[in-house]
């Protein structure tokens, strides 16, 4: 009878567990999509539900401060990143957004009492971090020096930063060693591997097959007729655990520079990508394909420019003229 007892407790715990977790994943998920909305207040009301459901989750509590952030309240979005620091201190993501969102304030003592956190020390955030003290000091010395530590490693170019490259103009004239490490920095950042991360459901293999082949020709056309080095990552080539799967997918989306989503019925995995890619600030494209058109698009889209296509050569059209404008705009064409 006990031991009976014991096992009906244990069910019951572990199915609380279970509904608390559905239902975390619900709200966050709710507040993505009423963020593909632009309703900020409702997206920021849901990840806070989840939160409270969950107060160590790290990627929660940055996702809220960046919401605060977009909402121009940076004295809570503060809050919430120093309070991802409090259960992990050395959170590179933690400390990049804090450490740029004190940066846009001019907080150069809190940027100080934060950097020691980052553990490497080669890294990009620490180098653009002390490089943006040394702006805000008017130290030209340590403009120098940063400049030197961030031209003679290659981890800036891991991840995009357009206001980076605002700020090295406005300080490349400083000296001769200041524009001789800008130089370095604007060389390597125009040779480097841009990348094309496309969300697509699974129709089948052929499709996928063919969705491969027309953005490895957009990419080539691009890379011999405007000279820009750019590659898409290949569709649906991972393998492995589930939970790689998932994190390789959001390492890809963070590194990527254009974002194309396919979304054609509304599927829901394509709509959580969007959803993480527009949260991250990506230049994005969406497409429909009408020969697999079953639903109408979201309301959520109807705002968003889509492009609609019939068979491949009309996709290629699309694709290059998007991807085309996306880079000009940004510089590299």
């Amino acid at each position: 009878m006990k031991k009976m007892t014991t096992i009906v407790i244990l069910s019951f715990l572990f199915l609380a567990c279970f509904n608390s977790q559905k239902e975390k994943n619900y709200n966050f998920i709710k507040g993505l999509n009423e963020y593909q909305k632009n309703d900020k207040v409702s997206a920021l009301e849901n990840y806070k539900k989840a939160y409270e459901m969950d107060k160590n989750n790290i990627v929660l509590l940055n996702e809220i401060a960046y919401l605060y952030v977009d909402l121009g309240n940076y004295e809570e979005a503060e809050v919430y990143y120093k309070k991802a620091l409090e259960i992990k201190p050395n959170d590179e993501n933690s400390l990049k957004n804090l450490l740029q969102l004190l940066y846009f304030q001019d907080k150069r003592m809190e940027m100080k009492k934060y950097i020691p956190f980052i553990i490497d020390k080669n890294s990009f955030t620490y180098n653009l971090s002390n490089f943006r003290v040394a702006i805000l000091e008017n130290d030209e010395m340590e403009v120098e020096k940063s400049l030197l530590r961030i031209s003679s490693n290659d981890k800036f170019l891991e991840e995009y930063n357009e206001s980076f490259y605002t700020e090295l103009a406005s300080v490349a004239g400083l000296s001769k060693n200041t524009i001789k490490y800008s130089n370095i920095i604007f060389e390597k950042a125009y040779k480097t591997e841009l990348k094309i991360f496309v969300a697509m459901p699974y129709y089948n293999k052929d499709t996928v097959d063919d969705y491969n082949k027309t953005l490895e020709e957009v990419s080539k056309y691009i890379r011999e007729e405007h000279k820009v080095n750019i590659t898409p990552y290949p569709i649906m080539k991972n393998s492995g655990a589930s939970t790689d799967l998932i994190q390789d997918i959001f390492r890809k989306i963070e590194e990527c520079s254009i974002f194309i989503a396919d979304i054609t019925n509304n599927n829901a995995n394509v709509l959580y990508e969007l959803g993480f890619a527009k949260g991250k600030g990506k230049d994005r494209i969406l497409i429909l394909n009408e020969d697999k058109k079953d639903n109408e698009v979201k309301s959520d889209y109807q705002n968003e420019s889509r492009h609609s296509f019939n068979g491949y050569n009309n996709l290629f059209d699309i694709l290059n003229k998007n991807i085309f404008e996306i880079l000009q705009n940004k510089g590299y064409i």
